[in-house]
Formats: structure tokens, C-alpha cells, sequence
């Protein structure tokens, strides 16, 4: 073969591959100058991927090295991770077991509050069985596939939830637009065949979700995973009461989430979201 071929052959030979090979770049090649040289020397960068860091909790939680349960829920940025810690304190509630971190972030010890550029994985205490995922950083698209996977690579659950948010900006509907609380949802065919009640009405078409929550609707439809993705559409640049409110709907489907929301604590983690909001990520 001619890698067993070039693994052994002599040095003459070598450099009569290289002299021929040289001889036919310049035919085909056109010329090129010193800072195009340069160019053309440069190695493309390796891939960057967000990196999981376990707990000495979560390392002894694993089964055959992952993190085993009967649902995960997940958070995402926003109202999703939002109306997880309305519902769930941390520091009463959840056992941390894992992070994720994106590259080239800066490592700032979570503190488990509103507001924290960080991604936890928890097992809630009143049932370990539940896993809890709160995101509270932005996946960028170019991101969202290498976050999903490690996430989903480093649990074993049959089903997952997931909390997202839809800016009505992007909300297309063809009649009259609903009032608010406004909440949509899309399920793998898995979850579709299981004959679950929905708790609301599916997401209409032409809309469409993309970044992390995609990915992971993605890799659970691909992965024979029963799967929910439940979007609250947002009105305003960060989540307020009705977007928070209308998540609640999904407490139903998670026995540890009924009765733990109220307008008041919507009010309050709202107000924290709002504060975090950066400039440069409003665009008008």
C-alpha cells in the first residue's frame, strides 16, 4: 500500500518524490510571493469544544461513566434557565455534579445564582433520578452541536425536556397572535408515539428553533430519545413575567416543579435577568 510504501522507502527515493512533486506544483501552480507564502504556511487551528468538569459528587454518581437518570430537564439561556431557578434553589434543592465549560472561558466559581456565565449539571435531592441542566450562557450556532453531544455523551436518561424561548420577532403566525402566556412545543417522534397529552400546542409552521435547543431536539430524535422542546415566546430583549409564567405549564410533567413558582418570584429573577443584559447583545 502506499503507506507501507512511504514508510519504508529508501532516502533516494524520497527526494526524487520530492524533486517530481516540486517540478509539477510549479507547472499547475501559479507563483506566489513572500506574504502569500507565509499564508499558505500558516496550520489551520484545531476545533475548539466546550469541556465537562465533574464534581467529586458527580464522579461518584457515574455508571459505566455516565450520568444515569429517568429524565433530564434542561434550562437554556434565558427563560428556561430562568424559570429553573424560580422553581429550584440550588443550595436547597440540587446536588452539582458536573459543569460545562465553552472555550476560552473564564472560570469564575459559580455561585449558583441568577445571572452566572456558567452551565451546572444537578441531580435534584427529593429525587436523584431527575437530572438538571441550567444554562445560563449563550451557545452560539457554530457551538451548539459540539455542547449538545458532550452533554447528551455524558448522561444516560430515556427522556428529556427542554425549556427555551422564541423572540415574537421571529414568531410567524398566519391568523390573529395570541395573548400572553404564550407557550409552544415540538417532540421527537419517539415522544410523539407515546401518546403524552400535550400540555400545549405544537410549534406552527414556518417557525423554527435553531442553536442548542435544536441540537439537542437533533440528537435525541437521532439517538431514538423521547424528547420535548418547550419555547416561550418572548416579547421584550429579556424574559419577563409571562414568559416565565407560561413555562409553568411544564411543571405538570415534573412532579419537584409543581407549586415552587409564583408571579412574585418571576418578578424577582426577571429583574436579575434584565440587569445582566448586555449592551452589545441588544441589537435593534
Amino acid at each position: 500500500s502506499t503507506q507501507s510504501y512511504m514508510g519504508v522507502s529508501s532516502s533516494s527515493s524520497c527526494l526524487a518524490c520530492v524533486f517530481l512533486m516540486d517540478a509539477y506544483l510549479d507547472l499547475v501552480l501559479p507563483p506566489v510571493d513572500d506574504e502569500d507564502e507565509d499564508t499558505l504556511m500558516q496550520m489551520p487551528q484545531p476545533l475548539k469544544t466546550p469541556t465537562l468538569q465533574l464534581t467529586s459528587e458527580g464522579a461518584a454518581a457515574q455508571s459505566d461513566g455516565k450520568l444515569t437518570g429517568k429524565v433530564l430537564l434542561v434550562g437554556l439561556q434565558g427563560a428556561g434557565a430562568g424559570y429553573l431557578m424560580t422553581c429550584l434553589n440550588p443550595a436547597d434543592d440540587l446536588n452539582r455534579l458536573a459543569s460545562i465549560d465553552l472555550p476560552d472561558q473564564t472560570r469564575q466559581p459559580s455561585r449558583n445564582v441568577v445571572g452566572d456565565n456558567c452551565c451546572v449539571v444537578y441531580s435534584m435531592k427529593a429525587d436523584p433520578a431527575v437530572l438538571v441542566t441550567i444554562c445560563q450562557y449563550q451557545v452560539d450556532s457554530e457551538m451548539a452541536y459540539a455542547w449538545s453531544n458532550l452533554l447528551m455523551s455524558s448522561v444516560q436518561v430515556p427522556r428529556v425536556i427542554i425549556l427555551d424561548t422564541l423572540l415574537s420577532s421571529n414568531y410567524k403566525l398566519s391568523d390573529t397572535y395570541p395573548a400572553a402566556p404564550l407557550l409552544r412545543c415540538l417532540y421527537t417522534q419517539l415522544q410523539q408515539r407515546s401518546n403524552a397529552i400535550p400540555v400545549c400546542p405544537f410549534l406552527e409552521c414556518p417557525n423554527i428553533v435553531d442553536g442548542a435547543a435544536a441540537a439537542l431536539l437533533s440528537h435525541c430524535e437521532l439517538s431514538n430519545i423521547a424528547a420535548s422542546l418547550f419555547v416561550s415566546i418572548q416579547t421584550g430583549i429579556s424574559p419577563d413575567v409571562d414568559t416565565l409564567e407560561a413555562l409553568d405549564k411544564v411543571a405538570v410533567l415534573i412532579a419537584p416543579l409543581r407549586g415552587k413558582a409564583s408571579r412574585d418570584k418571576y418578578r424577582e429573577v426577571c429583574r436579575k435577568l434584565e440587569s445582566k443584559m448586555r449592551p452589545e447583545s441588544i441589537y435593534l
